[in-house]
């Protein structure tokens, strides 16, 4: 989400940002072993006009070496909007854009200590051994809602989720993501965001973007990320390790394992009520929910 002394000249006026070189002392987003492809970073960008300036967390596209906006944040001639709901227009001529701090946008998660997952279960995450997981361990159960937890350390605005595709399924009809939060037991409970059907994303391998069906702003706390298939083929994770510190990410289970709470005989979208069917950690974890 942070890139170090990294910030370019860009143009556009709307929502997509095309960069055009890096700033004297800084390197480009695009430089071998900076940016990554499909990865969200905090950004703030000072238009043409000297006045207007914009921030939020933006989606960068190493092949077409663009940002696509979010922004969390504006301050024209004549107001500062902490809660913008549109993407303002930029002037007509060439900006700068830096990575930086933006208030609201920490959306990050702690590399956990991941245990390998259950026969016919698995893991959406990241972490010690998680990409392999993916490539080596059993296939993901159909019609089931798999979660990963993270926590969200300030209010955030999120407009739209992550998934990378390790193993693509052409024949997949139905691939959707949502946000659960917490009842008192820090369990899912409620969803709180979903995307539309992304199927026809998850075909090949690659890190995959997709838009809320309406963003929302969450508060500082704990919330679960879901995804459900009709694919026993596809292997993913969502959750790209951070160094963000989530203790929640160790307190749900014991002997390091990371508890990841699943719902079973899910056909169609995902529910508003998450009914917790098990768990796929292979530690033990709190009664009921193994």
């Amino acid at each position: 989400m942070f890139l170090n002394m990294t910030g370019e000249t860009c143009t556009g006026t709307g929502d997509v940002l095309t960069l055009t070189g890096a700033l004297a002392g800084h390197n480009a987003f695009g430089k071998t072993g900076n940016a990554e492809d499909g990865g969200l970073y905090s950004c703030v960008v000072a238009d043409a006009d000297g006045v207007t300036k914009v921030a939020g967390v933006y989606t960068f596209d190493k092949t077409a070496n663009t940002f696509t906006r979010n922004d969390s944040w504006n301050s024209t001639a004549s107001a500062v909007d902490k809660n913008p709901s549109t993407n303002i227009a930029l002037s007509a001529g060439t900006h700068t854009i830096k990575c930086d701090t933006v208030a609201q946008s920490e959306f990050r998660v702690k590399r956990g200590d991941y245990s390998d997952p259950a026969t016919g279960d698995h893991h959406v995450g990241d972490g010690a051994g998680g990409a392999a997981c993916w490539n080596n361990g059993p296939a993901p159960v159909p019609d089931r809602i798999h979660t990963e937890v993270f926590t969200l350390t300030k209010p955030t605005k999120i407009s739209s989720l992550l998934v990378r595709i390790s193993t693509g399924d052409q024949a997949a009809t139905r691939f959707i993501m949502g946000i659960y939060d917490t009842d008192a037991e820090g369990r899912p409970r409620n969803l709180v965001a979903t995307t539309a059907d992304m199927s026809s994303s998850v075909g090949v391998a690659g890190t995959k973007t997709q838009s809320l069906v309406s963003p929302v702003r969450l508060g500082a706390g704990t919330y679960y990320q879901a995804t459900v298939t009709d694919s026993s083929i596809l292997r993913y994770y969502t959750m790209n390790a951070e160094d963000m510190d989530s203790p929640m990410l160790r307190s749900f289970a014991s002997n390091g394992g990371n508890l990841a709470p699943y719902m079973s005989g899910v056909t169609g979208a995902l529910p508003a009520e998450f009914i917790l069917n098990g768990s796929n950690t292979a530690s033990r974890g709190p009664i009921g929910l193994q």
